[in-house]
């Protein structure tokens, strides 16, 4: 269903108007690459939260995960700790 979802909206170009905006991660088939996806999510948000206007522009604010609810992410994610 993700997939479909995803799909459409490149076809649709909405998906290139979210990346314009936010760097996109995608839930990862395989479990044994949750970390990483999360990892990965984390430094960008920590990156872009403490980015210094004056240093490198970019048009990225912030980051979106594309998760299933119940999915392998959806049970990395903690609300609490600024990242979810």
């Amino acid at each position: 269903m993700a997939m479909k979802v995803y799909d459409a909206w490149k076809v649709s170009s909405n998906l290139q108007r979210i990346v314009e905006k936010k760097r996109l991660y995608r839930e990862p088939r395989s479990s044994a690459d949750v970390e990483a996806v999360l990892g990965e999510y984390k430094e960008t948000i920590d990156r872009l939260s403490n980015l210094n206007p004056s240093e490198g522009q970019t048009s990225q604010n912030g980051a979106v995960v594309l998760a299933l609810v119940g999915g392998k992410i959806s049970k990395g994610l903690n609300f609490s700790d600024g990242v979810g």
